[in-house]
């Protein structure tokens, strides 16, 4: 854990070379910009997610409205994957196909239902109500913590308190999660917009207001009125 800690702390998850040959180019940037991750947080080693939160402004910054992620998707794994899937196609079988099925998603899911159907109790990453397993946080809250999965269900396990900082960071994101919520169910322009305000990824009120209204005509099939 050391050693990776300071590579971390200097390249953070970027490994460069043939393995990160096919990467793209805002994953790459992504990888990297983990090193800066790590600087808020020294005792962890963070989910690469954490940069929109710590550094908002600076994504804004260097994000590309007329090339996005979408964009890059289309032009790389879309096309990847639709290609090979008529290849498939063409052929009659997947046999020999370029996908590796030992991937960590797919091996993972595999792993729970296992866990599942044969009641072993493994112990797996899973989300669930709070209940106790972090003692400072809400117990509806829905928190990511190691939990035993089995024919009887998922049993989280205590992990102790959060510390202040990760606690600050999870209770303002939670508490936006409920406020939207409520927003909905209420039909409250002014709980949306108060949720909108309170993420981390969004600078000040009069931004969150701008997002909230260019949202709400392109939303409009799918949210409620909200007054």
């Amino acid at each position: 854990m050391p050693k990776l800690k300071e590579y971390v702390k200097e390249h953070g998850y970027w490994v460069g070379g043939d393995y990160d040959k096919d990467t793209e180019a805002s994953w790459e940037a992504t990888f990297k910009k983990v090193a800066d991750d790590y600087k808020m947080d020294p005792e962890t080693l963070p989910n690469n997610y954490m940069q929109y939160y710590y550094f908002p402004q600076y994504e804004v910054a260097n994000a590309d409205p007329k090339h996005t992620r979408t964009d890059e998707i289309r032009e790389h794994r879309q096309k990847i994957v639709f290609s090979e899937c008529e290849r498939i196609v063409k052929a009659g079988t997947a046999k020999d196909n370029i996908w590796d099925i030992s991937g960590l998603h797919s091996e993972y899911i595999v792993d729970i239902i296992h866990a599942i159907a044969y009641n072993t109790h493994e112990k797996f990453l899973a989300n669930c109500a709070n209940n106790g397993a972090i003692s400072n946080m809400d117990p509806d809250s829905i928190v990511e913590v190691p939990a035993l999965l089995g024919a009887d269900g998922i049993q989280p396990m205590a992990t102790g308190e959060a510390g202040r900082f990760q606690r600050g960071l999870m209770m303002e994101q939670q508490t936006c999660e409920k406020l939207v919520v409520d927003a909905y169910v209420e039909h409250s322009y002014q709980k949306m917009l108060q949720a909108f305000a309170l993420n981390k990824t969004v600078p000040d009120a009069s931004v969150a207001k701008k997002i909230l209204d260019d949202m709400l005509p392109v939303n409009a099939p799918y949210w409620p009125e909200l007054k």
